[in-house]
């Protein structure tokens, strides 16, 4: 005797299809009534939740209130500072002390500093003189020429070459005939600091370049 096989479901064909049609039903009843989701808003915060504006007015506050503290805390200061200057003697000698330390290292810097320059200046006068000036007439020119304008040009490029620039007019002066007469046209026309340049290139040179005009 043949055992008949079992269905696929526990429930006769009938039953089966009316347990289908209830699952249908519920899940559409289920779609109808779902919550819809919820739309994207500026004032949403990344886990879907609205801020407070309660909270923005807290955040607003706080920053006000830390502006309000640094300025405060600042103002505090200083006339606790004024207070102090004014009736602790020692902390105004203490002051005093610190503005004379602080104009000793700054007059201790300057003075380096013109230490320095002169001697770039001195060694850059050694290297023109050491390297020599042309002879010739139309070589001597021409080289009179090339270091007014680069002199010149320098002057253009403000403050910081005016070494450079004085230089080219020292070089220029060595070989102009009249250095007396061109002296007196660079006082017309180069700016003051770069005029007491080209007096320290001249002191630090040869001086004796401002005697007698030379004859060709």
């Amino acid at each position: 005797m043949k055992r008949r096989l079992s269905p696929p479901f526990p429930f006769p064909s009938p039953a089966r299809q009316n347990f289908l049609r209830d699952i249908d039903v519920n899940l559409k009843l289920a779609e109808s009534t779902a919550s819809p989701p919820i739309p994207h808003h500026p004032s949403l915060h990344s886990d879907g939740y609205h801020r407070s504006p309660v909270a923005r007015m807290q955040t607003s506050q706080v920053i006000t209130a830390s502006a309000v503290t640094a300025v405060a805390l600042t103002l505090a200061y200083a006339l606790y500072f004024d207070h102090r200057r004014r009736h602790d003697p020692a902390f105004r000698r203490s002051l005093a002390r610190e503005r004379r330390k602080h104009a000793k290292a700054q007059k201790a810097e300057a003075e380096a500093e013109t230490e320095n320059k002169k001697a770039r200046l001195r060694a850059a006068v050694a290297a023109a003189n050491e390297e020599g000036y042309p002879t010739g007439v139309e070589e001597r020119e021409a080289y009179f020429m090339n270091e007014v304008a680069m002199g010149e040009q320098l002057l253009q490029q403000g403050e910081g070459k005016a070494a450079e620039a004085a230089l080219c007019f020292y070089k220029a002066l060595r070989v102009y005939p009249d250095p007396p007469n061109l002296i007196q046209i660079y006082e017309k026309t180069v700016p003051k600091n770069v005029l007491d340049i080209l007096g320290q290139a001249i002191a630090l040179g040869d001086s004796n370049i401002l005697g007698e005009p030379v004859i060709e």
